[in-house]
């Protein structure tokens, strides 16, 4: 085979390589979803994500130390400090990764806040009975 037609035949099979995203249209959506996501993630890098629409009800301690969110099937337990700013944003549905720092670092983000621990429940489930 000529050089010049292994060129143009390269650039044929290039143009038309399925594994491009760009040439994927049928396999992913044009856009972003607009379904947001919560994440988690504990100090062993563990993550755990949850959607936005099945956050039932979050509270939040006087102190801002606690925080609580009751998703339909789990229950989650922030502790840390400054969790009242974390609290307002949550109820935007803002923040999409929400981490554990340790408590050393308390005094260098002084605006932010900082969780110190994450406590993941599964729910227990109820069965109907006929």
């Amino acid at each position: 085979m000529h050089p010049k037609q292994q060129q143009t035949l390269y650039n044929d099979l290039r143009e038309n390589d399925m594994t491009r995203p760009d040439n994927q249209l049928h396999e992913k959506y044009p856009d972003s979803s607009h379904a947001r996501m919560l994440m988690f993630e504990l100090p062993n890098g563990t993550c755990t994500m949850f959607n936005y629409q099945y956050l039932i009800s979050t509270s939040c301690s006087a102190g801002g130390d606690i925080l609580e969110l009751d998703f339909t099937t789990h229950s989650v337990k922030l502790t840390g400090v400054r969790l009242s700013l974390l609290y307002h944003k949550l109820a935007e549905h803002l923040p999409r990764i929400v981490k554990c720092r340790q408590e050393r670092f308390n005094t260098l983000l002084t605006e932010q806040p900082i969780i110190h621990a994450i406590g993941i429940e599964k729910k227990q489930s109820i069965k109907a009975t006929n």
